[in-house]
């Protein structure tokens, strides 16, 4: 479901792609040549080459935007959409962290024999989720560095709702910590970059 819900972004004439879900990647690592077999036999996935990209979807010239990807679901998301050509901002609260998963995933990505791969690239952004002016401080950064265009926003990052609950953290906007990092600070950013997200629909789908 999750390609063709990616094959429809590719080719669909029209409309603004908000959200790709986090399942899109991890589980697809194991299972990717079962699915990607089932649905080229039911006509959904054209192949044009196993050299050229093993799932038929081409993401070179989009950015793309996944937050919280230093590690798990999220870097496994982002190593996914690199290795179909797109340019992905890795959001991460640590920038020392995030880079350190860059270059991991710079090596992963190096030694991938298929052709999507080698254009696929990697930036990493600081975003707190956290905090409401780094949210704003990162959409405007992105915006400036990227013309404006967002393909794909990937709302990946967040806290064991546990663990912050017990620790009755507060963020300095004045919320509950997990409630702003998990929910308000995703909605926030996803408002921000909505402008963002219609422009590259109208730029790569006339």
């Amino acid at each position: 479901a999750a390609l063709a819900v990616l094959k429809h972004f590719e080719k669909s004439p029209s409309g603004t792609h908000l959200l790709v879900a986090s399942l899109l990647c991890a589980p697809l690592v194991l299972t990717g040549m079962v699915i990607t077999e089932a649905l080229r036999a039911i006509g959904v996935l054209t192949v044009p080459s196993a050299e050229h990209t093993q799932w038929g979807i081409d993401l070179r010239g989009k950015v793309c935007i996944v937050t919280g990807c230093n590690t798990g679901v999220g870097k496994q998301t982002a190593a996914s959409l690199a290795s179909l050509g797109a340019t992905v901002v890795m959001a991460c609260r640590s920038k020392e962290r995030g880079e350190a998963a860059r270059r991991d995933l710079e090596t992963q990505r190096c030694e991938s024999s298929t052709l999507l791969a080698k254009e696929g690239s990697f930036v990493v952004e600081e975003l707190d989720l956290g905090s409401l002016a780094s949210v704003r401080a990162f959409a405007a950064r992105f915006k400036e560095r990227f013309d404006d265009c967002c393909d794909v926003l990937v709302n990946n990052a967040g806290l064991n709702g546990q663990t912050a609950a017990a620790a009755g953290a507060v963020t300095l906007d004045g919320y509950e910590t997990c409630f702003q990092v998990n929910y308000l600070g995703h909605f926030y950013l996803t408002m921000l970059l909505l402008p963002s997200m219609q422009r590259a629909a109208k730029k790569h789908h006339r």
